[in-house]
């Protein structure tokens, strides 16, 4: 080192000098006050008319596409033509048995059936079972799986005519003119919880032909015979208060098929009329989206799981992908 700083001539003041003058920098760089900077933020205005962003619509029913179906079942004319379904399964009436299908449309499981006519069934998810009524005054649960037919006891004897279950109740319409509408606790051995009686579930010349549960509404097909004319009524569950009405283009004649309906997604309806092959097919707002013609004559349908339509008429059952 000495030598190094001889050979520069390098001194020891030399390097005291440096010193400072490093220590004299850094001082006066830490003195040095940062100024923030000041930056003007403008709001971005867009024209919203120059902006058109469609709506994704993974689901669309076309009444005008369902003459191809992807799949058909034949069936026997001599059933009722009921149905009921929930996600994964389909229950039919195929006289003398019932028969349940999967998704992929095969029949999984068969059982006899030997109580009278089936009138109406639909799906309890609480109970996970299917509700069965027929012609005889009589009410079945229908185990999902393994087709075990049990018998209801419930305090009412009527005529039941058509059933449909919401998360913790079962709905009954019996077969009288100015039709009843009855809850039963599916929680609570059956116990009836309310009984509405005209005016409040229809008036007393007119008939109930169907109802439908979906997300705290009934859905009711009301046939009125002064001027031979039919309503398709949204009633909420609980009150059974009208949320709106619509007359459909129908003639009721008292001897054709039951006028029956199902619900869709986002709370959309169908209406099956077979009597002159119409099918209607109805916004969550009341507003008529499509009403056409479907041969053979449809005499029911239901949506099976989310994407899947099924359509019975006399002989068979069509099936569609929505």
């Amino acid at each position: 080192m000495t030598k190094s700083m001889c050979e520069k001539d390098i001194t020891i003041d030399d390097l005291e000098t440096l010193k400072l003058n490093i220590y004299d920098v850094k001082r006066k760089l830490m003195q040095i006050k940062v100024k923030p900077m000041e930056i003007d933020f403008y709001p971005l205005i867009i024209n919203e008319n120059l902006i058109s962003i469609e709506e994704s619509k993974l689901y669309e029913l076309d009444l005008l596409k369902l003459s191809k179906s992807y799949k058909k079942f034949e069936c026997t004319d001599k059933s009722w033509p009921t149905m009921a379904s929930n996600e994964q399964i389909l229950l039919i009436d195929q006289y003398p048995n019932i028969s349940l299908f999967d998704r992929d449309l095969k029949i999984v499981k068969q059982s006899s059936w030997s109580y009278g006519f089936i009138r109406s069934m639909c799906w309890s998810s609480i109970l996970s079972s299917f509700i069965v009524i027929n012609n005889e005054k009589e009410i079945f649960l229908v185990k999902d799986n393994s087709l075990l037919i049990e018998r209801i006891q419930i305090n009412e004897e009527q005529y039941w005519w058509s059933c449909t279950c919401s998360d913790k109740s079962l709905f009954l319409t019996n077969t009288t003119m100015g039709t009843n509408i009855f809850e039963f606790s599916a929680l609570s051995s059956y116990k009836l919880i309310k009984r509405w009686k005209p005016p409040l579930s229809c008036k007393k010349n007119e008939f109930i032909d169907d109802i439908a549960y979906n997300n705290e509404t009934l859905a009711v097909v009301i046939k009125i015979s002064s001027n031979n004319t039919v309503l398709f009524e949204l009633r909420s569950s609980t009150t059974l208060d009208r949320i709106w009405s619509l007359q459909l283009d129908i003639k009721r004649n008292w001897f054709q098929q039951t006028i029956r309906c199902c619900s869709l997604k986002y709370d959309e309806w169908l209406v099956i009329e077979g009597n002159t092959s119409h099918i209607f097919h109805i916004l969550k707002n009341g507003k008529m989206k499509a009403m056409g013609k479907y041969k053979p004559s449809p005499i029911n349908a239901v949506l099976f799981g989310s994407n899947i339509l099924a359509i019975r008429t006399k002989m068979n059952i069509f099936f569609y992908r929505l």
